[in-house]
C-alpha cells in the first residue's frame, strides 16, 4: 500500500497559477508523405515551349538471308533510309499558394521563424507529390482550348504512354502487362484491344477487368518482352501491398539481409532475373492497381518553367505568396518499359 502524506498547509499550487509559462516544444513534427520515387529516377529537360518534341527510332529488320557472293555487284539500293519518328509532349501548369495574416507573421510562433516561410516550405513538398501522382496516374493528355472558359492543358502520364505504345510493326497492345478479365488471366502481352487501353493520347485508360496477383512469372515475362524489344529496364515502381508480394518472389537476390548480431530483415531490395537485375522501390502514390518497370535513362521531366515563387498584391491585411511549375512528361520510348494494368492491391 502506498504511503501518502497530507499536502503542507496554504501551499501554493500550480493547480492554481495562472502565471505560469506554457511549455510548447520548438519542433513541429510531420509525418505526411513527400517522397517522389518516380519524379527523382527520371532524367530531367529543359524545353522552350509548351509543347516540346523528340524523336525514337527503330533499327531495320534484321536480313536472316544476308550473303553476299565474293566480288559481288551494288547494281540495286535494296535497304530503304530508316526514318525516325517524331513524338509530341505537351506541358501543364501546376501551382499550390499560400495566405498567412500579417499578426501571424508577426507572431512569435514556436518552431518557425516565419510562419509564410512555413507554408511555403509545406506547399512546395506537396506540389511535388502532386506530380508525381499526376505522372504515375491514367491522365491522358488535353491540349489547352482557348475562350472564355479555357480547359486547361494536362501532360500524358507515365501509364498512358505505356499503355497506348504501339511496336515497330505498328501494333498497340503488347507492350505491356495486362492482367485481366472476370478473375482470369487473358494473356500476359497480348493485344487486347479496348481492355482497358487507350486507342490514342487523348483516350481514357482504365484497369482492364477483376484485378490480378502480381507474380514471379509475370515479371520475367515482362522482362523477356522488354529485353526483345532492346530493352533493359531495371527499376520496378509498385504500390505498399504488391511490394509485399514481391517480398515473397524466391528470385530475389537474398532472402534475409543480416543487418546486425540481433536483427535480420526479411525483405527484397533487388530480384535477379534472367534479363538483368531489378531494384524494387514502393510508391504511395502510383494507383493501387498499376505497376511499373521502368529504364529511368528512356524516361523524363521536361520543365518549360521551372519551380518558381511568386510574391502577389497584396489584397488586405494579408500576405499571399503562389508556387508555379509548367512541366510535362518526356516518354522517350515508351518500348523501354513495361506497365502491369490491373494487380492487385
Amino acid at each position: 500500500m502506498a504511503n501518502s502524506t497530507a499536502k503542507v498547509t496554504q501551499a501554493f499550487a500550480t493547480y492554481s497559477a495562472t502565471g505560469n509559462r506554457e511549455d510548447l516544444s520548438n519542433a513541429i513534427y510531420n509525418i505526411d508523405p513527400f517522397d517522389t520515387p518516380v519524379m527523382s529516377a527520371s532524367r530531367r529537360r529543359n524545353v522552350t515551349n509548351r509543347w516540346f518534341d523528340w524523336q525514337t527510332e527503330y533499327l531495320p529488320t534484321v536480313n536472316l538471308t544476308n550473303a553476299q557472293p565474293e566480288g559481288f555487284n551494288l547494281n540495286t539500293f535494296q535497304d530503304a533510309a530508316t526514318p525516325t519518328i517524331r513524338q509530341q509532349g505537351v506541358a501543364q501548369i501546376s501551382k499550390r499558394d499560400a495566405t498567412v495574416s500579417g499578426s501571424q507573421e508577426a507572431a512569435d510562433a514556436a518552431g518557425k521563424g516565419s510562419e509564410m516561410a512555413h507554408q511555403m516550405a509545406i506547399i512546395s513538398k506537396v506540389l511535388k507529390s502532386d506530380m508525381e501522382s499526376i505522372m504515375c496516374s491514367r491522365q491522358a493528355r488535353v491540349d489547352e482550348t482557348s475562350g472564355n472558359a479555357p480547359t486547361a492543358r494536362m501532360t500524358e502520364s507515365i501509364p498512358h504512354w505505356i499503355g497506348r505504345a504501339a511496336d515497330r510493326a505498328g501494333v498497340t497492345g503488347t507492350t505491356k502487362t495486362v492482367q485481366a478479365s472476370g478473375g482470369a488471366v487473358v494473356g500476359v502481352f497480348g493485344a487486347v484491344g479496348t481492355a482497358g487501353l487507350p486507342p490514342s493520347n487523348t483516350g481514357v485508360m482504365t484497369a482492364p477487368g477483376a484485378p490480378v496477383q502480381i507474380a514471379e512469372s509475370m515479371l520475367g515475362d515482362a522482362m523477356q518482352l522488354a529485353y526483345t524489344n532492346g530493352a533493359s529496364p531495371n527499376l520496378l515502381v509498385v504500390p505498399p501491398g504488391p511490394k509485399r508480394t514481391v517480398s515473397t518472389f524466391v528470385g530475389r537476390s537474398t532472402t534475409q539481409v543480416l543487418v546486425g548480431k540481433t536483427e535480420v530483415v526479411s525483405t527484397v531490395d533487388v530480384l535477379a532475373t534472367d534479363f538483368g537485375r531489378v531494384k524494387v522501390i514502393p510508391s504511395r502514390w502510383l494507383p493501387v492497381d498499376i505497376g511499373l518497370l521502368l529504364d529511368p535513362d528512356y524516361v523524363a521531366v521536361a520543365f518549360y518553367r521551372s519551380f518558381r515563387q511568386y510574391l502577389m498584391a497584396r489584397t488586405g491585411d494579408a500576405e499571399n505568396r503562389m508556387l508555379v511549375v509548367e512541366w510535362g512528361i518526356e516518354m522517350r520510348n515508351a518500348l523501354a518499359h513495361i506497365l502491369f494494368n490491373g494487380i492487385k492491391a
